[in-house]
């Protein structure tokens, strides 16, 4: 009987890089007319160390929390949810390639915390948060 290795041809890989696309129509974006330098970031994904020590740090934070609060659950603001979410994006994020903010390149976490805080450009985030669900766009060639 002959069965098949799945972890040969489906594993997961623990880095990818997603092109951005235009938020009014979808389209891949270039930094070039010719369409030879695609708007990308490199990403972490979850079977990174890198995504694992985030995840780690954040119940710990958690727990920490409601150990303060005596095991109620305090609700976070707007605001904190925000934050959160860009230190999120801005830990699995290695680098953009071909674009940057106008004050330099974007390749460090305080880098993209910055980009992923401005709110003019949140269309970048909810792309990168969905990259990040997709285990399609991690899979092992």
């Amino acid at each position: 009987m002959t069965t098949f290795n799945i972890k040969a041809t489906k594993a997961l890989a623990d880095t990818t890089t997603i092109q951005l696309l235009d938020p009014s129509d979808d389209s891949p974006m270039f930094a070039d007319k010719g369409e030879t330098k695609p708007l990308s970031i490199e990403l972490y994904g979850r079977t990174s160390k890198q995504y694992k020590n985030w995840l780690a740090k954040t119940l710990r934070k958690q727990q920490k929390e409601k150990e303060a609060n005596r095991g109620k659950e305090k609700f976070k603001s707007l605001d904190e949810v925000l934050a959160d979410s860009a230190e999120f994006l801005a830990t699995v994020s290695i680098k953009a390639i071909n674009f940057d903010m106008g004050d330099g390149p974007i390749d460090n976490e305080e880098a993209f915390k910055k980009l992923y805080s401005d709110e003019s450009l949140s269309w970048i985030g909810d792309q990168v948060s969905q990259a990040l669900s997709e285990n399609s766009n991690f899979l092992k060639n």
